[in-house]
């Protein structure tokens, strides 16, 4: 059960054929109010969140062949309640959320490099 001071490390995967959830392991750093792209190669990238304490501008990538969680880079700016959009040249655009920044920045993970990117701001 969640309240206003906890956060999770815990991850699960639910299986449709089965309808069964499976514990895929602990993230690096618990968090909350994340977000996820699943990536052309079938990885799961996370991002930010509140780890219970602070906003956090990291991220990471779970690896379903290997069942491990593994740090990437940061992003440039702590986010919370934001978005991950899968773009057509297989890079994700993170984009607004809430706090610590102005709320309209974007950045573009490259999933080819895993390095974030500034890409300006939303009208």
């Amino acid at each position: 059960m969640y309240d206003d001071n906890s956060h999770y490390k815990c991850t699960e995967l639910y299986d449709q054929s089965i309808r069964l959830w499976t514990n895929t392991g602990y993230l690096n750093i618990g968090r909350t109010c994340f977000a996820a792209s699943i990536l052309p190669d079938g990885k799961l990238l996370i991002s930010g969140g509140y780890d219970g304490i602070n906003l956090t501008a990291s991220a990471e990538l779970y690896d379903s062949l290997t069942g491990r969680w593994i740090n990437t880079t940061k992003m440039s700016w702590e986010r919370w309640w934001h978005t991950l959009s899968q773009l057509t040249d297989v890079n994700v655009l993170a984009l607004g959320g809430d706090y610590h920044f102005e709320p309209s920045t974007c950045e573009l993970y490259n999933t080819s490099t895993g390095l974030w990117e500034p890409t300006g701001r939303l009208n």
